[in-house]
């Protein structure tokens, strides 16, 4: 066992050190794009000038599920992919907690609607360059309830509402149907969640083509 392997197996493996900033200012300051410039000395003593972070406000994104297994997911262009994306419902926030932003943002992008919501973990976005995390927040006997309140960039990328069964996400994940990062973590992580609270199986499945 090398001396790593025991430092971890005694509960003692070290903590690692952490860059220390030297000097910090906005190198970019625009409504929908911020990027702070970073001069970080690291612990063996170089320093970086030049180590830019984008500075981000959280994000929400929304895993519904309504009682009769439907999961309503969001189609729009996305000019950085260049192409039509097929995702969660999901939206950015700053002082909210995850659960009321992502019930607004479901709100909003779907019409959806749920009593029942819990955030169920976070991720970071990106670890090196963003300074912002990914909540998944998971809303149970979610309901089409109230109308669409999209904002115009979302209406002049043609977003649409896509319901998917349930027992159908899985395969959407795994084909590459949905492969915007966000939404797949999350979405593997409530499907996880959901197994893990036996709420999958409570959840009635649709009638058989056989079943009367």
């Amino acid at each position: 066992m090398s001396r790593t392997e025991r430092d971890a197996a005694d509960g003692h493996a070290r903590e690692p050190q952490r860059w220390r900033v030297l000097d910090s200012e906005m190198a970019l300051d625009e409504t929908w794009c911020k990027i702070r410039r970073e001069t970080v000395r690291l612990p063996d003593g170089s320093v970086l000038n030049d180590y830019f972070l984008a500075v981000r406000p959280e994000v929400a994104v929304v895993f519904a599920v309504s009682d009769a297994r439907r999961v309503p997911l969001v189609r729009q262009y996305k000019h950085g992919a260049g192409a039509v994306t097929l995702e969660l419902p999901a939206g950015t926030f700053t002082t909210e907690r995850a659960e009321d932003a992502g019930l607004r943002e479901l709100r909003e992008e779907t019409g959806w609607w749920s009593d029942d919501v819990v955030s169920i973990g976070e991720f970071f976005d990106d670890a090196s360059k963003n300074t912002n995390r990914v909540h998944c927040v998971v809303a149970l006997h979610a309901a089409p309830r109230l109308a669409q309140d999209l904002d115009d960039t979302e209406r002049a990328a043609g977003l649409e509402v896509v319901e998917a069964d349930l027992d159908k996400i899985p395969a959407l994940l795994a084909e590459g149907t949905i492969k915007a990062q966000s939404s797949v973590a999350c979405a593997y992580r409530s499907l996880a969640w959901l197994r893990e609270k036996g709420l999958a199986d409570e959840l009635p499945h649709p009638p058989r083509p056989h079943d009367s």
